[in-house]
């Protein structure tokens, strides 16, 4: 986000097992942030784990994918057209 624009979004799906200790949605509600940090650490953990285990991308180069789009973004190294033309 900058400000109340969204600049980039990744998508992609996390499945988390079923633990032997459930946390009360209460728990989760009650978080100041809506819970939001405590899903983020059970997600964040199951991607580490699956690239330990499987390979693929850890959470820090997701996050280093999206600061790279947004730079992009935001500082353009690449155009289309010719540098002679004005683009309206």
């Amino acid at each position: 986000m900058d400000g109340t624009e969204e600049k980039w979004r990744e998508t992609g799906a996390v499945s988390l097992p079923k633990p032997d200790t459930l946390v009360p949605w209460d728990t989760i509600k009650a978080e100041s942030d809506g819970g939001r940090s405590i899903v983020l650490g059970w997600v964040k953990a199951k991607i580490e784990a699956d690239a330990a285990v499987m390979g693929g991308p850890t959470v820090s180069d997701i996050e280093k994918k999206v600061d790279d789009a947004i730079a992009e973004l935001n500082a353009p190294t690449t155009a289309e057209g010719t540098p002679w033309t004005v683009s309206e």
